[in-house]
Order: C-alpha cells, then sequence, then structure tokens
C-alpha cells in the first residue's frame, strides 16, 4: 500500500511542477517583456546589462536549437537576471529625475517664499511709517478755515443776506 501512495503523492507534485510550470512565464519570455518595456529607455547606463540580456538570449535560442536544453534554460535565466538589473536601473533614474525635479520646485518656492516675506516686510514698513504720519497729522491743532472777504475765521454772509 506504501508504494502506492508514494506513487500518487509523486504524480501529483509531477502535476503541479507541470502545470505550475505551464502557467508561469519562462525566462526567456520574461526578459523579452523587460527589455520591451526598457527599449524606451536611453540611459547609458542600461546599455549594457540589455546587450547582455540580449546577448544571453540569442545564446539560449542557439542551445534550444541545437537541442541542448539545460544549458539553454541557464542562459535564459541569465538573460532574466541581466533585464531585471536593467529594469532595476531604470526605475533608479527615473525615481532620480523625479527627486531631482522636485528639489528644483522646492527650491523656487523658497525664492518665491523669501521674496513674498520681503515684500510682505517692506509693506509692513510702509504701513508703519503711514500710521506714524497719520498720527503726528492728527495730533496737530487744525488752524481755521478763512474764507476771502472773512476776518479772523468769522463767517462771510452769504448772497442774499442770509
Amino acid at each position: 500500500m506504501r508504494p502506492l501512495k508514494h506513487g500518487l503523492f509523486a504524480g501529483f507534485l509531477l502535476t503541479l511542477s507541470i502545470t505550475s510550470g505551464a502557467a508561469e512565464p519562462g525566462d526567456a519570455m520574461l526578459a523579452e517583456r523587460l527589455l520591451t518595456g526598457l527599449s524606451i529607455e536611453t540611459s547609458e547606463a542600461l546599455a549594457e546589462p540589455v546587450r547582455r540580456s540580449r546577448v544571453a538570449l540569442e545564446r539560449a535560442a542557439q542551445l534550444r536549437a541545437i537541442g541542448d536544453g539545460p544549458r539553454a534554460t541557464l542562459a535564459e535565466g541569465e538573460a532574466r537576471a541581466w533585464a531585471e538589473y536593467a529594469n532595476a536601473l531604470a526605475n533608479v533614474s527615473r525615481r532620480e529625475a523625479d527627486a531631482a525635479q522636485a528639489r528644483t520646485k522646492i527650491l523656487k518656492l523658497v525664492e518665491a517664499e523669501k521674496r513674498s516675506r520681503a515684500d510682505y516686510e517692506m509693506v509692513s514698513r510702509q504701513v508703519s511709517r503711514l500710521r506714524t504720519e497719520l498720527s503726528r497729522v492728527e495730533s496737530e491743532p487744525v488752524a481755521p478755515l478763512e474764507t476771502p472777504g472773512s476776518k479772523h475765521g468769522v463767517r462771510a454772509k452769504r448772497k442774499g443776506g442770509q
């Protein structure tokens, strides 16, 4: 009875490995997908990992063509590793560019804040000077208005005797 159980278990594991292998894309396919996504990147840092990944894919295809499956699988794994490395470099490069843009925006905002603060201080000083001037003017005694023909602040009669 034991050999039958072991045989069934081994068959189950074999079925799982076959179905899981079929469900997951191979290293070559993943490497191609990553390289296709990286085709728009122009960074010099990506040139070497992308080149090495493509060379490994070509070597894997040649090995498969001559029937050397195990070495072809290893070459596909190498291609995938180089493609993942190139993809990681591209992500870092994009994040560094985003960080540089954010730093530039922050510096512009800091400069604008400094200008605003200087403008505020200038306007504040002007308001303070105007308040001082207004207080001085309001505290001075006001001389009576003199009109032509009147003497010493006495009102002139209106036309018509009123």
